[in-house]
């Protein structure tokens, strides 16, 4: 028998009533307040909390002697005139030399939520300042670059992208939902092989893409792909820039052999990401060549602004009036030298809370019975390069 007991909660602060906040806008009510982190420090509790909307906002604090409040709160950062955008949802972090510093991120985009740490001050009244001091100003901008914690030297390192599968793929990889034991053969060493997984032909409905995030702003990624095929019409495998709209080039099994495919499919979420429902559609292109074995298939991306249409608040900061997204071209090579253009360029979207991904995928029709499942095919990657 389990028995579970639930504590009584306590709301002890309701941002939304409190006095509009100081910005660099000029005075702003609390709006999507979320995100909080409780510190203590002199004899006050503080609660840190990003408000005003994801790009749109500002980094708050709040303090009370009583942790149950009353609370008063202020704006401690905002993006003022840099282009860092939302300064906020972070965290406090301090060093054993007695340096204070913030860890937030900024919206970019299809290029994700990208990671800023800023310098932290404390002023004698007893509220923070995150980032650049804007004169007298109780509230600081982000800054792109400043000098490093002073702590014990530390060696640089860069997250590990490129995957040559030697021994299986590394931990830079994530999978869009958990995942299950045969979707990957452990047994082959030096390449990938994908099961082709019967799913629904949109992949925003398929959890077993291998994707990895966008690892800078303009690079290519290649990898060399080959389809064995169970036997079906439909199987298929590539390479994929995903979000609300994907596009992949790769093989695609058909009754008169296999091909090489750009698809391209806009709206794959199918419009939940704007509140509302609408189809879907796949636009497939075939490259007039004679699929034999593996297939070398490139993406490239380079990044792109593209405008927005201005916000429904009465005051916003400019960089709201844009999104910085990809522009992806599509290539292929039959010797893994010479690469040939083919099809158009793609603009890439976000996911839902996160940027574009890029990454490997194999696929049976969706429905495929139990029976012929079993001697499903799988598509065979040797290599997942990026560069510049």
């Amino acid at each position: 028998m389990c028995t579970t007991h639930l504590a009584k909660a306590v709301r002890i602060l309701d941002a939304d009533r409190l006095p509009k906040a100081h910005t660099s806008q000029g005075p702003l009510p609390w709006f999507t307040t979320e995100g909080p982190k409780l510190y203590k420090r002199g004899g006050w509790y503080y609660v840190f909390a990003p408000s005003g909307s994801v790009k749109g906002g500002w980094q708050g604090v709040f303090r009370s002697r009583r942790i149950d409040g009353p609370y008063e709160g202020r704006n401690v950062m905002d993006q003022g005139d840099t282009p860092i955008n939302g300064p906020h949802q972070g965290a406090w972090v301090d060093t054993p030399s007695g340096e204070d510093w913030f860890l937030h991120f900024s919206d970019t985009d299809s290029y994700g939520r990208r990671v800023f740490l800023q310098p932290m001050q404390w002023g004698a009244d007893g509220w923070p300042i995150i980032g650049r001091r804007r004169g007298s100003q109780p509230y600081g901008a982000p800054v792109a670059r400043n000098r490093k914690p002073n702590v014990a030297s530390q060696p640089v390192t860069v997250p590990v992208t490129s995957d040559e599968f030697d021994n299986g793929y590394h931990r830079g990889w994530q999978w869009m939902a958990n995942p299950m034991p045969d979707w990957v053969d452990p047994a082959v060493k030096g390449k990938l092989r994908l099961k082709a997984v019967s799913s629904p032909a949109n992949l925003w409905e398929a959890g077993h893409l291998l994707t990895q995030k966008l690892p800078g702003m303009a690079f290519s990624v290649t990898t060399a792909v080959e389809l064995k095929p169970g036997g079906q019409p439909g199987e298929r495998a590539g390479l994929v820039a995903y979000g609300y709209d994907y596009a992949w080039i790769g093989l695609e099994n058909t009754a008169a052999g296999q091909r090489l495919v750009q698809v391209t499919r806009l709206g794959a979420d199918l419009g939940l990401s704007k509140g509302h429902v609408r189809q879907s559609h796949e636009t497939v292109l075939v490259a007039p060549v004679e699929v034999r074995g593996p297939v070398h298939v490139r993406l490239s991306f380079s990044p792109v602004e593209v405008p927005d249409a201005a916000p429904d608040f009465p005051h916003y900061w400019h960089s709201m009036l844009h999104s910085t997204h990809a522009k992806v071209t599509f290539s292929y090579s039959l010797d893994g030298t010479t690469f040939q253009p083919f099809g158009p360029a793609f603009t890439t979207q976000p996911g839902r809370w996160v940027g574009t991904q890029v990454g490997l995928f194999a696929q049976a029709p969706g429905g495929t019975p139990s029976n012929t499942a079993t001697r499903a095919g799988y598509g065979e990657f040797d290599y997942f390069r990026f560069s510049e």
